[in-house]
């Protein structure tokens, strides 16, 4: 019985196909015996139902049906069935006893979870073979029909779906696309009369795929990296080759470097310190000009750049975070399809590779090494992946992970953002697993890899405790290693530890106990004192965990310092109620350490952060503010500046009219997608956007003059919609202001909740133009956001948005200065901002309406202007030399 003791109703419909005399007889006889009894059956042509009508009087019934059609059929709003879920099986399959009652009672598994619109679950096929499915994978699912006929479907998921054709088969592989919520029992619950379902094999990209930076971490090994880089020559893709040398000392090494440099352009880094794997890859990120990245370990062999292609088109999807493959040990066995959550048996919980040393999938793990996968975490020895969600996912922890489970930390951040993790059953790649560490000490290494366990463990503990992509029948099928190995292993590693002193601080920073089992990784904090040796480059000190347009100008700052090669430190100031960056919180420190300090905030918050920065910096203010002088109350204390920087144009004469201090026009970096962004087809309805924070000013951010204005522009038309993206703590009865202008139409929809950026830019991706009638802006994130998806922008003339809407890249909006009243903002008593015109923002919505092939153009010209002034390279050039005057 489900915890809620509700029943839902399922209508089975059952379709005569070939199965032979029996097969109607035998489906009915399972679903007789039934514990469960709220269902109805529809036979999909059977007149002869009627003889077993007497079978189901205590169920909901039994029905033939001549002529059915699917396209009748699969509507939410079909009066064919009557149930909450429908169930689709042809004559010949049969239900296991207890079978209905186990999907109700997974419907209603916990207290108020959401209901599940999608259900599978494990079945037995005509052979006999057991088929443990791996849960929900879309990606498999595109290229094997692994669910079969074992699922159900919510009638509501019909309504949000339609389908468009009298067919099943498009329907469901239209799922993959859908955000659905899928269940999966992992329990043999039917058996269906059927074979296996073949597997389609992968298809090579028709287009050109797009450029790609290759990063290789090396210290000699100079056959190993020979054999890795001669697939370049058959690289039919633009890509360049970063290669990241940890101390090599071998001069066969560095002639091969030389022949790569000649080759192929090759760039060397040069890390000169003690093997650390996250560091040297994200230096090799750092100094990538493409958005599409390859990290190969040296040992990795390609034998046909194809499957480079391949995973290309892969990670290029937005929906995807990073793409690894299925890799063979040279003796053609497997060394890694995919990871899974292994408990040892002491208890410890590890991610280990599935398959491995296997040479064909003996084990029941559904097209593992045949089709895609979804996996958990793929093996950093062969990773495929977009820069963008790279650094959105905070990039390899350098402190905690410098060696090993980086990897896996690295793809269950992109999970955490809704990204998936895909493996690939690409041909010709081998592993020849941890050549590289042949240099490396084992007993140094043995703890520090124990340190990244508990390190890993204590940070993803749902990750270990669950994992979507694996059955849990098959844990049991793999064996554990012989007890007489395990113990020989264990005295063997208590005889190293013995000889090694109880503590030692290795050369990552990290305190690990040698002789514990539970070895920790604790990052040291330097404390602030009068003989800390400040470095050079840039600390930046802001709000960089939490989710607001401060936030995200400190986090962008970051990037472009990273792009500009800028040595940059982070300290985070988080706010209170806006903490939800965790990807930041590994990359921060307490203090800053270097010459130069940047303070990123409001300007009424500069004074305060100053702290922060320490005594014998160079501090300069990067503030944000939004009219056209600095109040005196906020100008006390910054005269210990060194000198501002200014996001805007706006902002720099603000500060010019306010300061002594120099002023220096950095504009605000924006996340710039490589590829252009394609027009967005117009399928439904227009559809407007743009977003508040209920924590700022709905005065200066004015969202009721886009309703007004909207409103005004569309009257009586059902063909468009506004979206509102609201979200934060109340202020002033803001969130009542905006239900009241709101006034109930249909067509206007809030959306008031905190997203992830990959949320938001899943947003703003579904929408044709943003809006903006601004009294004010310091810079205008949402307009600059918007430019760089290719969206049409409408915004008031006036502020920081300037820099980038003009009559060429958007729909400025006229306006008349006004005073700022009292109680609109604070400390702008004796100031002015814009009332943008109602009839120009009117008149500006309509001619998108009726020109989309002008708003495209705007859109392309206004991304092109953000690329050559906002893009991360261009804002971390002038950041480095603007580091290298002042510290000079």
């Amino acid at each position: 019985m489900s915890l809620s003791g509700f029943q839902e109703m399922f209508s089975i419909v059952i379709r005569l196909g070939t199965g032979g005399p029996g097969a109607l007889q035998r489906t009915l006889k399972s679903l007789s015996a039934q514990s469960y009894r709220n269902f109805e059956i529809i036979v999909d042509g059977g007149q002869d139902a009627d003889r077993w009508r007497d079978d189901f009087v205590t169920a909901r019934g039994l029905f033939g049906q001549a002529g059915l059609q699917m396209a009748e059929l699969l509507q939410g709003q079909s009066s064919i069935w009557r149930g909450d879920y429908l169930m689709l099986v042809d004559a010949g399959d049969s239900f296991a006893a207890d079978a209905l009652d186990k999907i109700n009672a997974a419907i209603h598994g916990q207290a108020g979870q959401i209901l599940p619109d999608f259900i599978i679950f494990d079945h037995r096929l005509r052979d006999g073979e057991i088929r443990h499915l791996p849960g929900w994978d879309p990606d498999l699912f595109q290229q094997h029909d692994y669910v079969l006929r074992a699922f159900a479907v919510w009638r509501g998921l019909f309504e949000r779906f339609p389908v468009q054709a009298d067919k099943l088969d498009p329907w469901l592989s239209g799922l993959t696309q859908v955000d659905a919520h899928v269940v999966h029992i992992p329990q043999v619950l039917m058996e269906l009369d059927a074979e296996k379902a073949p597997v389609r094999p992968l298809m090579t990209p028709l287009t050109t795929t797009p450029a790609v930076s290759i990063i290789i971490p090396n210290k000699n090994s100079v056959e190993l990296l020979a054999s890795c880089t001669a697939f370049l020559n058959q690289m039919a893709s633009p890509f360049e080759l970063i290669l990241v040398d940890n101390g090599s000392d071998d001069p066969a090494v560095w002639r091969l470097y030389d022949e790569l440099k000649s080759k192929y352009g090759a760039k060397v880094l040069h890390f000169n310190a003690p093997f650390n794997y996250s560091t040297m890859m994200n230096m090799g990120v750092g100094a990538a000009q493409h958005e599409l990245l390859l990290f190969l370990n040296n040992d990795v062999v390609i034998e046909d750049a194809r499957s480079i292609a391949i995973a290309l088109d892969y990670a290029a999807r937005p929906e995807v975070g990073i793409v690894g493959s299925v890799l063979r040990y040279p003796d053609g066995s497997v060394q890694h399809a995919g990871m899974v959550v292994r408990q040892r048996p002491d208890g410890s919980r590890r991610f280990v590779h599935v398959l491995a040393h296997e040479i064909h999938d003996e084990r029941g793990h559904i097209g593992a090494l045949t089709a895609p996968r979804n996996w958990q975490a793929v093996t950093g020895a062969f990773h495929v992946l977009r820069k963008s969600a790279f650094l959105a996912a905070g990039q390899f922890d350098e402190v905690h992970l410098p060696i090993e489970n980086n990897d896996v930390d690295l793809c269950l951040q992109l999970r955490k953002r809704g990204l998936r993790v895909v493996c690939l059953p690409l041909e010709g790649i081998t592993h020849a697993e941890s050549k590289t560490r042949r240099h490396m000490n084992p007993d140094e290494f043995r703890p520090i890899k124990l340190a990244s366990l508990q390190a890993i463990n204590k940070r993803w503990p749902e990750a270990f405790a669950f994992d979507p992509y694996e059955n849990p029948k098959l844990r049991s099928l793999i064996p554990a290693k012989p007890k007489a190995q395990q113990a020989r292993q264990k005295a063997n590693f208590k005889t190293r530890l013995k000889r090694l002193p109880a503590k030692i601080v290795n050369r990552f920073g990290m305190l690990v106990s040698l002789r514990s089992d539970r070895a920790a990784a604790l990052l040291a904090p330097q404390r602030p004192n009068s003989s800390l040796a400040l470095k050079p480059g840039l600390s930046i000190i802001g709000f960089l965990t939490s989710e607001t347009g401060l936030g995200e100008a400190a986090r962008q700052m970051s990037y472009a310092c990273d792009s500009g090669r800028v040595a940059a430190s982070l300290v985070d100031r988080p706010l209170e109620q806006h903490g939800n960056e965790p990807a930041f919180t590994t990359l921060c420190q307490p203090i800053a350490d270097r010459r130069v300090s940047v303070i990123v905030s409001g300007i009424k918050q500069t004074g305060n952060l100053m702290a922060a920065a320490g005594n014998g910096r160079i501090c300069v203010a990067y503030p944000f503010w939004e009219l056209p002088e600095v109040p005196q109350a906020y100008r006390t204390g910054l005269e210990g500046l060194s000198e501002f920087w200014a996001a805007s144009s706006f902002i720099a004469a603000a500060l010019e009219r306010s300061t002594s201090r120099p002023v220096r026009l950095i504009r605000q970096a924006v996340m710039i997608p490589t590829a252009v962004p394609t027009p967005k087809l117009r399928v439904d309805k227009l559809r407007f956007f743009t977003f508040f924070d209920f924590g700022s000013n709905i005065h200066r951010k004015n969202p009721i003059g886009v309703i007004a204005a909207f409103k005004a522009a569309f009257v009586g038309r059902k063909d468009v919609e506004l979206v509102i993206k609201a979200r934060g703590k109340d202020r002033d009865g803001a969130r009542h202001l905006l239900q009241r202008a709101v006034g109930g139409d249909p067509r206007i929809r809030v959306i008031d909740a905190t997203f992830s950026r990959s949320q938001m830019s899943a947003l703003m991706a579904q929408t044709d133009a943003f809006v903006s009638l601004h009294r004010s802006e310091g810079f205008g994130f949402g307009a600059a956001e918007a430019l760089a998806h290719g969206r049409a922008v409408v915004a008031t003339d006036w502020g920081g948005s300037t820099d980038f809407i003009n009559e060429m890249t958007g729909y400025p909006v006229a306006y008349n200065l006004r005073p700022v009243l009292p109680g609109e903002f604070k400390m702008g008593e004796g100031q002015h901002w814009a009332e943008p015109s109602l009839d120009a923002a009117v008149a500006a919505m309509r001619r998108i309406d009726e020109h989309p092939d002008e708003a495209n153009a705007k859109a392309l010209e206004g991304f092109k202007l953000l690329a050559r002034q906002h893009s991360h390279a261009v804002i971390g050039a002038e950041i480095a030399r603007a580091v290298s005057q002042l510290d000079c």
